[in-house]
């Protein structure tokens, strides 16, 4: 008989590549517009500089803020260049 902390791991392991697998199967098979991947990458980002902000770059301890600078621009580089592919191939 598994414990119950066990259980829950285990049902998460499976929930998450379900829903790994659910998404790339919705990524395949339905096609949004433009503009809805815009606002959701858009929101993704937020959401990502929001944690960063909150989790590494607080004043009381010690924080790194060349990693994140790096990511930062590492983020941006991406963002701009799949813009750019996006308007070559249009």
């Amino acid at each position: 008989m598994l414990s119950g902390w066990l259980l829950a791991g285990w049902l998460a392991l499976w929930m998450t590549a379900g829903s790994s697998l659910s998404g790339w199967l919705l990524g395949i098979f339905v096609v949004l517009p433009q503009i809805v991947i815009a606002c959701l990458f858009a929101f993704v980002a937020g959401g990502v500089v929001l944690l960063v902000l909150k989790e590494e770059l607080p004043a009381e301890r010690r924080s790194f803020f060349l990693p994140f600078l790096g990511g930062a621009v590492l983020y941006s580089a991406l963002v701009l260049a799949e813009i750019a592919s996006t308007n070559i191939n249009m």
